[in-house]
């Protein structure tokens, strides 16, 4: 009994994280072709900072970098094999035009689907952009877009060596099982891609690697962050909206020790349910967590905000003083981008000036 509704809480939840993410998509707004240029057109190198990763200027635009994974974002309704040449072009055209190394961008699909029989299963799951600009190497990951993803493996975990030796090492860190076998039906090829958009930039001894990635993506980058730091790679910072809760709390313990919660910002839209929700437990008695409070932000009533205390990882109170309920709407990546838009076109320093709102509104 007690495996059997294990396996039907890890389906629920799967099929909620698919739900959220094939909506969120299905009802954006098509991508608007980026606004006549009168300011610099090196988008990804002017808007964003590699000095100050914390500014909100560089999570907006990981976000939208995130966001475009999704083919919907270009209007396009699905990811079957004959639109990927399509979206692959528009995708390659938005981000050249704003900056991206022409001819640095590696489009990185999962080769099968999950461990789960499904007539939907010839689509890929797992998917992945890499490409160059002047300066650094950018990876995001999508989330889920097929229903195959939320069948079987949710409530399963799949034990991971943080530093990828042998099982029964100090670092032997256990995580959400579906997520992780999603990664690693991508990660190989990943990696290479990165090796290769590196020989892209300026100086490649001097570049570093951004993740970012909305709902499952955000997971999938996140274990992308500690295979590198784990590989020697410099990792610039990592760019996380709506994150799911990814694994137990030794991989938390080694991903703080690797000092990547210092370069992570994780944000949490209004009452967006994902982030809140634990996944089911499956043959451990420890629960998944969230990345630390340091590494988190918030929306909250038209407010971007770092997260501080402990009740930065719940749902915040209502003004009755009763627990708010949680909005699967909030989960939406373009609900995500407004939000940040309209936090960041109030800065002052935005607001002052023509040349950064014209680039911010370009990136829509």
């Amino acid at each position: 009994m007690a495996s059997t509704k294990a396996s039907v809480a890890g389906v629920l939840f799967g099929l909620l994280l698919m739900a959220s993410a094939v909506f969120a998509e299905q009802h954006d707004l098509a991508a608007a072709a980026p606004a006549a240029a009168t300011c610099s057109t090196d988008v990804l190198d002017t808007l964003f900072n590699r000095n100050d990763p914390a500014l909100l200027s560089n999570s907006y635009l990981a976000l939208l970098i995130s966001r475009y994974t999704y083919p919907t974002a270009f209007g396009i309704s699905s990811t079957a094999e004959h639109t990927q040449d399509t979206y692959r072009e528009l995708y390659s055209r938005k981000w050249t035009a704003l900056g991206a190394v022409p001819g640095s961008l590696f489009f990185v699909d999962e080769d099968v689907p999950l461990a789960v029989i499904s007539l939907l299963a010839s689509r890929p799951e797992a998917h992945a952009v890499i490409f160059a600009t002047k300066h650094d190497v950018w990876v995001s990951f999508r989330g889920l877009t097929n229903i195959e993803s939320g069948l079987g493996d949710s409530a399963r975990f799949i034990p991971v060596n943080g530093t990828f030796g042998a099982e029964g090492s100090p670092n032997f860190l256990p995580v959400h099982g579906g997520f992780y076998s999603s990664f690693a039906s991508v990660w190989p090829r990943v990696q290479q891609a990165v090796d290769r958009a590196m020989q892209f930039t300026q100086d490649p001894s001097r570049a570093r690697v951004y993740l970012t990635g909305h709902s499952m993506g955000a997971a999938l980058a996140t274990f992308a962050a500690m295979r590198l730091v784990d590989s020697q790679v410099p990792v610039g910072g990592l760019y996380l909206f709506g994150a799911p809760k990814m694994a137990q709390q030794p991989f938390v313990d080694a991903f703080m020790d690797n000092g990547l919660d210092l370069i992570t910002f994780s944000w949490w839209n209004e009452l967006d349910m994902i982030p809140g929700m634990s996944p089911p437990l499956s043959r451990s008695a420890l629960p998944y967590v969230q990345l630390p409070v340091e590494s988190t932000y918030r929306i909250w009533q038209g407010k971007c905000l770092k997260a501080d205390g402990p009740t930065a990882m719940q749902c915040p109170l209502s003004a009755t003083g009763e627990r708010c309920r949680f909005n699967l709407n909030d989960h939406f990546a373009f609900t995500y981008v407004m939000k940040l838009q309209d936090c960041l076109l109030d800065q002052p320093q935005v607001a002052s000036s023509s040349c950064l709102e014209q680039m911010i509104k370009a990136t829509m």
